[in-house]
């Protein structure tokens, strides 16, 4: 008990001096994937289809207009599947660049034009994030499904052919290095007549409420909290404004109503947070800007 409490006694207040990542949540649940190790519970029979208001994200867009912000991230659940994405993506993208972090299972040939032609009629860049979670097919269907890997490749394929860069995003799940994720990916993108360099691989923590945080003490910390998301990056949500995706509706990192009136100030004190700073990197907000 005295660890939990110095530990939360000693968690970071978390300032945030500039609001350079924007992240919109177009659905909590709303997915067309069942991935085992998904930290969002899920009705396992149905989809619920909690996508936000286009409305709101036009109201949030505009409050953010002028805070010079350097990416806008449309995330989920799957956010290619909100009804209203081609409008919510182009409408962002007069704003700042996009980045869509999808499981890619929509993306196909029809749909990679599509975007190409959205992204050629702005100033802007548009990026896609395809979600995998390894290079090897057995491994990454056990978690995320049969016939997800294939998929995943095939909106790679349809994305490259079209002039894009896709960035892999893997979660730390199987523990691999850095180096075998490279030398994995890098092989799948030969195939696809691309190249695969560092700024096409981001990983992402394994957040678990399992997690246990031993001997572990933010003083001192692995990353600096100024390096964190949380320093750069706020979430828009059905339900409010908050710290960052993982705690999105979590009480503790509310940080607003709406983008016109939000705190700039966190405590990184929840379990999430400890597995973040012990990540010692940023894990959702882009490594390759």
């Amino acid at each position: 008990m005295n660890s939990i409490i110095k530990n939360f006694i000693q968690a970071p207040v978390i300032k945030m001096e500039k609001l350079d990542n924007f992240f919109i949540e177009l659905s909590k649940k709303a997915c067309n994937m069942k991935c085992k190790h998904c930290y969002i519970p899920k009705n396992s029979f149905i989809m619920e289809k909690d996508f936000l208001e286009f409305k709101k994200i036009k109201t949030a867009l505009k409050q953010i207009k002028d805070m010079n912000v350097k990416m806008i991230y449309l995330t989920g659940g799957e956010p290619t599947i909100h009804p209203d994405f081609n409008q919510i993506i182009r409408l962002c993208l007069k704003i700042s660049s996009v980045c869509t972090i999808t499981n890619g299972q929509t993306i196909n040939e029809k749909k990679a034009r599509f975007l190409k032609k959205i992204d050629n009629e702005s100033a802007h860049e548009s990026i896609y994030v395809i979600s995998f979670e390894h290079f090897e097919e057995a491994k990454n269907d056990a978690l995320r499904g049969r016939g997800s890997y294939r998929k995943a490749v095939h909106a790679l394929s349809c994305l490259i052919k079209y002039g894009f860069n896709p960035i892999v995003q893997v979660t730390d799940y199987y523990k691999e290095s850095k180096e075998a994720l490279l030398e994995g990916f890098s092989e799948i993108y030969k195939k696809l007549g691309a190249e695969f360099e560092d700024i096409n691989l981001k990983i992402t923590p394994y957040f678990s409420e399992e997690h246990t945080i031993g001997e572990y003490k933010f003083d001192p910390p692995k990353a600096d909290p100024k390096n964190l998301d949380c320093a750069t990056t706020r979430i828009f949500t059905s339900k409010g404004v908050y710290t960052c995706p993982i705690l999105s509706g979590d009480f503790r990192a509310r940080m607003g109503t709406d983008m016109s009136d939000f705190s700039h100030k966190c405590t990184a004190d929840t379990k999430m947070c400890t597995q973040c700073i012990e990540f010692g990197a940023k894990a959702f907000s882009a490594n390759w800007i």
